[in-house]
Order: structure tokens, then C-alpha cells, then sequence
């Protein structure tokens, strides 16, 4: 059901607008990583999200950023890659953590 201005909304229309989710990430000995990451739900059009969080600051990922890339209605790739220059680390069921919600325009 469409979300109206200034209309009552229902619980299901409020809960389609945002879907979030855990991804726990695993890799060695890499500088960058990517992994595709389907909605549970797809949306009628491509999300707003904002920067996906790596839900630790310690160890091993500890100097890594993250974005969500090639964003569709049916999901996105999630890239982690680490902000020093040529440093490599391994990854062992780390979340990253990710928000998508509907551009209500």
C-alpha cells in the first residue's frame, strides 16, 4: 500500500519503509572485501542506506571503513577495505551492520 501524506499509516506500511540486518564477515588476509546481500523484502525501488557499521572497533578491523554499493530494489554489495595504505588483516565473523530505508520523496 502506497504511503500517503497526511494519511493514517498502518504498522505493515511503516515496517516496509526500513529493513536492517547483521552480516558476520569472513575473510584472509585481504585489503578490501565485497559480498552481495539480498533484502529480506525487496523494495518497490532502490533504498536510501547509510554507511554500513562495523560493529567493532577492535583486532583486526580495527583501521576499515564500509559502504554500501550497487544499491537495487533486491539488495546491494557490501565493501569493507581497510584505510591503510597496503595494510592486510583477517576477518573472522566480524558484523557489519546495514539500514536501508525507503526514498519517500
Amino acid at each position: 500500500m502506497a504511503i500517503v501524506p497526511g494519511a493514517p499509516a498502518r504498522a505493515a506500511d511503516i515496517a516496509a519503509m526500513q529493513q536492517t540486518g547483521t552480516e558476520l564477515i569472513t575473510f584472509s588476509t585481504l585489503d578490501s572485501f565485497t559480498t552481495t546481500v539480498t533484502f529480506p523484502t525487496p523494495f518497490t525501488s532502490a533504498p536510501v542506506m547509510a554507511a554500513p557499521n562495523i560493529n567493532t572497533g577492535a583486532g583486526a578491523a580495527g583501521r576499515w571503513d564500509s559502504r554500501a554499493i550497487n544499491i537495487t530494489n533486491t539488495g546491494f554489495t557490501l565493501w569493507v577495505f581497510s584505510n591503510a595504505s597496503g595494510a592486510t588483516s583477517s576477518w573472522s565473523n566480524i558484523p557489519v551492520q546495514w539500514l536501508a530505508v525507503v526514498d519517500v520523496v
